[in-house]
């Protein structure tokens, strides 16, 4: 009887040795690498993990791209073309992404702007921060709130008028003003050969970043704003939600100056001027990121309120 219960209680022994075995042990998951567009590059790291376990990925540029980022599932992970990433508990999916670079472009004041072709289309990478018409002529550099209330002219301004703070990597603050009456779309504001997106080219963008966008909702896009923000929370304020900077064109969020003059919303929200001005309202449209979403928005509001410009090459 004695030695009947001491093989029990061994058997027992064993079976618990096991189970508490197979419950430590850490299942494995795997991931996934897909690389956007497939002909930009390649990468490394997709394999089978442990949970925890610490994963090397690279990413490699073909000839005519530059990396944009690493993402899990439209979350941010990296820009470094090598990352360490740490496998959580679930299979999953990251992407490397890539853009073209374009050539880059230099204003009559001398700064020069890094520029990214996305589709047919070959964009400014930073906002514009320049002074002068590229003729030359100064446009009005305005400081008082009291100096917008009633603006119906051109005019610019620094956030907060805070130059020093702003300029690089913000940007000015533009009244649609600079952009009304010229030839083509804003073609004195830029550089020469550019000019201010007219709001069919700002669709144009999206709609090849998103062919369900829709210009006649004010969300015109749930998921092309991910694609043009910058990623992480240097300029964006947490949560930047479905950043990927996958186009290369670094949206960032320089906030505006609204029509009592107010400086609001930078770190939340970056609004760009179309070059069209409403049939109706006496606004002019523009197109809105922010922090909280991917979507991007297109309205109209009053044209003496300062936000940023973005120019788009001629064609």
């Amino acid at each position: 009887m004695i030695k009947t219960t001491n093989k029990i209680c061994l058997i027992a022994m064993i079976i618990g040795f096991l189970f508490m075995s197979m419950s430590c042990s850490k299942e494995s998951y795997f991931l996934t690498i897909e690389v956007n567009p497939p002909e930009a590059g390649s990468a490394t790291g997709e394999g089978e993990y442990k949970s925890g376990e610490v994963i090397k990925l690279t990413a490699l540029e073909n000839a005519g791209y530059q990396f944009a980022s690493w993402t899990a599932e439209g979350d941010y992970v990296s820009t470094e073309l090598n990352a360490d990433y740490k496998m959580p508990a679930r299979d999953i999916t990251l992407k490397a992404s890539f853009y073209i670079p374009g050539q880059s472009v230099t204003d009559i004041d001398g700064n020069t702007y890094p520029t990214v072709i996305i589709g047919q289309q070959e964009w400014m990478a930073e906002n514009l921060r320049v002074t002068r018409f590229n003729d030359g002529t100064p446009i009005p550099h305005l400081t008082e709130s009291s100096d917008w209330v009633q603006l119906t002219t051109p005019a610019y301004c620094w956030y907060n008028n805070d130059e020093a703070g702003n300029k690089t990597p913000y940007g000015a603050l533009y009244s649609w003003f600079v952009i009304e009456g010229q030839r083509k779309s804003g073609e004195k504001i830029c550089p020469e050969g550019w000019h201010v997106p007219t709001d069919a080219e700002w669709s144009g963008l999206i709609r090849f970043l998103d062919p369900n966008s829709d210009p006649n909702e004010l969300q015109e896009s749930l998921i092309a704003g991910g694609k043009l923000k910058a990623v992480g929370t240097t300029h964006w304020k947490n949560p930047n939600k479905g950043a990927t900077n996958e186009t290369g064109f670094a949206g960032i969020p320089g906030g505006f100056r609204d029509q009592g003059g107010n400086f609001v919303q930078k770190g939340d929200l970056g609004r760009w001027w179309s070059a069209d001005a409403h049939p109706t309202y006496g606004s002019a449209w523009w197109r809105s990121i922010e922090a909280g979403s991917a979507r991007i928005a297109r309205h109209h509001l009053l044209k003496r309120q300062a936000k940023s410009i973005r120019c788009i090459k001629d064609q």
